[in-house]
C-alpha cells in the first residue's frame, strides 16, 4: 500500500502500549484526529485517525482495516406496530474490510492516516486496525463510534455528504453508497487487491473535476475503470438521476417513500455535470433487485483546495 505511509519522523502517540512485544501498535492523539470512543458525532460525519506501527526485529508485512457495524450499516423501515420487528433483524451486525493491503519493502516503521464518514443510522461501528509482521505477529488497536438519531422510525434515511477536492487523489472519498451514506476513498475499492464487495455498494463516483458524479454504468465512464481490471463488471451497480424543478423548500417538504418515488422522470441520465447551488436531483439506485429512490439537494461546490462538494442526500429506507 502506498498510499498514507509515512516513515516517522516525530509524533504524539495515545493510549499506552500494550505490554512490549516485537511489534506495538498506536493511535496517534491530536486535536485533528479520532484516537479513542466517540459518541455524539453527526450522520455521515467526517473523522481522521493516525495509526503508528513500530516493528523491533521483524519488517512489516501487512495492515487491515476492517469496520463493524451493529446493527447493519444499511437502515431499514421499521414496521407498524414496532412491537412486529423480528430481533434478527435489528441485532445482525455487518463487517466491511476498508483496506487489507501488503505493504512493499517490509518496513520497520508506518504511519497510517485515514479519512472517514461515520455511519448515517443509528448504531456503532468499531474501526479495527490489525499490523502483521514478517514473523506472523499482529497487534491491533480499535475504536469505537456511536451515532444516536431520534428519528430512526422515519421511513427516509437523511444526511449531508461532504467531498474534499482534489478528487484525483487515490485517497478522495468519491466512492458513494447512497443507500447507506457511505463516502470510500479511492484505496478501499481499487486498491491491491481490489474490494468486490465495497465495488458493489458503489452507487456513485464522483469524477475527477470535483463536478461531475456518474453511475458506475454509465457507458462514458465504463472504459476508464475496466481498463485496469481492477472494477469488475458485474459490479457495475445502476444509478439514475433526473433534474427537477424542486427549490430547497421542496426539497424539504417530501418526506415519505411515495413523494420521493414520484419526483423521479424515467428513463433519467447515468451521469450529470454543471452542477449549480440549490439544484435538486431525483435519483434511484438498486438495493439487490428493488429500488431505492431520493433526492439530492446540491448545497456547495469545491472552492478553493479544501472546501468541497456539498450533498444533502434524502432516500427511502428499504424493509428490513
Amino acid at each position: 500500500m502506498r498510499f498514507f505511509l509515512i516513515f516517522l519522523v516525530a509524533v504524539t502517540l495515545a493510549s499506552c502500549a500494550k505490554s512490549k512485544g516485537p511489534l506495538q501498535t498506536y493511535f496517534v492523539g491530536a486535536t485533528r484526529f479520532t484516537s479513542g470512543n466517540r459518541t455524539g458525532v453527526g450522520p455521515a460525519d467526517t473523522l481522521a485517525t493516525r495509526f503508528y506501527v513500530d516493528s523491533a526485529t521483524q519488517g512489516l508485512r501487512n495492515v487491515r482495516i476492517t469496520v463493524d457495524y451493529s446493527p447493519r450499516r444499511l437502515p431499514f423501515v421499521y414496521p407498524t406496530p414496532i412491537t412486529s420487528v423480528l430481533p434478527p433483524a435489528v441485532a445482525t451486525s455487518e463487517q466491511l474490510v476498508y483496506m487489507d493491503s501488503t505493504l512493499v519493502g517490509s518496513p520497520h516503521h508506518l504511519l497510517l492516516t485515514t479519512v472517514y464518514g461515520v455511519r448515517t443510522s443509528a448504531g456503532s461501528e468499531r474501526w479495527t486496525y490489525t499490523a502483521t509482521d514478517n514473523a506472523g505477529n499482529t497487534s491491533a488497536r480499535s475504536l469505537v463510534i456511536t451515532q444516536r438519531r431520534a428519528d430512526s422510525t422515519a421511513v427516509y434515511n437523511n444526511y449531508t455528504l461532504r467531498l474534499p477536492v482534489p478528487a484525483t487523489s487515490k485517497n478522495a472519498r468519491r466512492f458513494i453508497d447512497l443507500k447507506s451514506g457511505l463516502a470510500l476513498p479511492g484505496f478501499s475499492l481499487v486498491g491491491n487487491p481490489t474490494n468486490p464487495e465495497l465495488q458493489k455498494l458503489t452507487d456513485v463516483i464522483v469524477l475527477p473535476d470535483g463536478l461531475t458524479l456518474s453511475s458506475p454504468d454509465a457507458d462514458a465512464l465504463k472504459p476508464v475503470i475496466l481498463k485496469s481490471g481492477k472494477w469488475l463488471i458485474g459490479n457495475l451497480s445502476k444509478t439514475r438521476f433526473y433534474l427537477t424543478a424542486l427549490t430547497p423548500t421542496d426539497f424539504a417538504g417530501v418526506m415519505d417513500a411515495t413523494g420521493l418515488s414520484q419526483q423521479f422522470v424515467a428513463p433519467g441520465v447515468p451521469q450529470i455535470s454543471g452542477l449549480l447551488v440549490g439544484q435538486v436531483y431525483a435519483f434511484y439506485v438498486t438495493n439487490g433487485t428493488t429500488p431505492l429512490y431520493g433526492l439530492m439537494r446540491v448545497v456547495a461546490l469545491p472552492a478553493g483546495t479544501t472546501a468541497g462538494l456539498q450533498l444533502e442526500i434524502r432516500i427511502a429506507k428499504p424493509l428490513p
